[in-house]
């Protein structure tokens, strides 16, 4: 970690990349940078500390489902958009991901949704 124009940068020794904390305060980019340096030895543990950061800010945001999403966007709009949204939120593309959490979700199921969809 080193300083550059008053902000806080890191440098990777292993590939040489730096890139700027976006930081001022020394504390701040310490500990920015010692969670940069855990995440990359243990990215399990961290998914996990995630979730607990997560969970004690919104309760209910490990346990929200994208059934959950798809019923608020069927109640915002016209009544036209209303059904055109439930429409599409019926589809058996979405079948995959409707009673998975949020959280849980990565990108792969996000593409298969997609592309069983097409």
């Amino acid at each position: 970690m080193f300083r550059r124009c008053s902000v806080f940068c890191l440098h990777d020794n292993l590939s040489g990349r730096q890139e700027s904390l976006h930081m001022r305060n020394r504390a701040d980019a310490e500990r920015l940078f010692h969670a940069k340096n855990e995440a990359a030895q243990g990215p399990l543990l961290n998914r996990d500390l995630g979730r607990a950061y997560l969970a004690a800010s919104d309760p209910d945001s490990t346990r929200r489902t994208w059934t959950v999403v798809m019923e608020e966007l069927r109640s915002h709009g016209r009544a036209s958009t209303q059904l055109r949204c439930a429409r599409a939120m019926r589809d058996t593309a979405l079948d995959g991901i409707r009673d998975k959490p949020i959280i849980e979700t990565n990108a792969a199921d996000l593409l298969a949704a997609l592309r069983s969809g097409i």
